[in-house]
Formats: structure tokens, C-alpha cells, sequence
């Protein structure tokens, strides 16, 4: 399973890479991807307080704040935006250009962050 698992997302950031230099995916829209990118930070830490907070165990602010920072990969969100019919959504570019925006700013910048945050604390 193990195998699988590490060959299907090796193919689906394969694909992610090859649609990022598909010039005709991108419509840009900064208050969009900014807004996106906001409420992604909001709705994520409140889903993560409202389930941390019927733990038996609880974590400490530390462990919280990693588990909320943590973010979206992007496989299932960059899939779903894909499948878009676009005679139905006819900014369906504009999801995907949207999404593939917060999978690299998830992958890339947070993750990058998170180890640094994770490796500065259990010091």
C-alpha cells in the first residue's frame, strides 16, 4: 500500500508540475488568490480549535499551532478543480490558476515554515 500511495502522489505532482507551464490555465486575480489564501488560514485554525477541543488527550499551543499551519496539499482540491465542466463554470481557469496557487504556497512556503517552526521548538 505503502508503494501506491508514494507512486500516486509522485504522478500527481508530476502532473501539478506539468499544468503549473500550461500558459492557458492562468488567469490571475490577486484579490481572489488572496482571499482564497485568507480564508483558507481562517476556516482551517477554526476547524482545528473546533476539533482539538473535544480530544481526551489535549495538545499544547505548540502542537496546535503546527496541526493548524499544516495546511492543504492540494491533490484532491487541484482535482476537483479540474473536473470543472466549463460550460457550467466559466471562470474554471480561473479555479485552477486559484489552486494551483495554494497547493505551491502550501507545499513550498508553509512546509517550509512548519519544519523550521517544528525544528525551533523541540530544541
Amino acid at each position: 500500500m505503502k508503494v501506491f500511495a508514494n507512486g500516486s502522489e509522485t504522478i500527481i505532482f508530476v502532473f501539478l508540475g506539468i499544468s503549473a507551464i500550461d500558459k492557458t490555465i492562468w488567469v490571475w486575480n490577486t484579490g481572489f488568490i488572496l482571499l482564497t489564501l485568507l480564508f483558507i488560514f481562517v476556516y482551517r485554525f477554526i476547524g482545528e480549535s473546533f476539533q482539538l477541543s473535544y480530544r481526551l488527550v489535549p495538545l499544547d499551543f505548540v502542537e496546535q499551532l503546527i496541526l493548524g499551519y499544516g495546511g492543504l496539499r492540494g491533490a484532491v482540491a487541484y482535482g476537483l478543480a479540474a473536473m470543472l465542466d466549463e460550460t457550467k463554470v466559466k471562470e474554471k481557469n480561473l479555479m485552477v490558476c486559484t489552486t494551483l496557487i495554494v497547493v505551491y504556497f502550501t507545499v513550498i512556503l508553509q512546509v517550509s515554515a512548519q519544519s523550521f517552526m517544528f525544528g525551533c521548538c523541540c530544541l
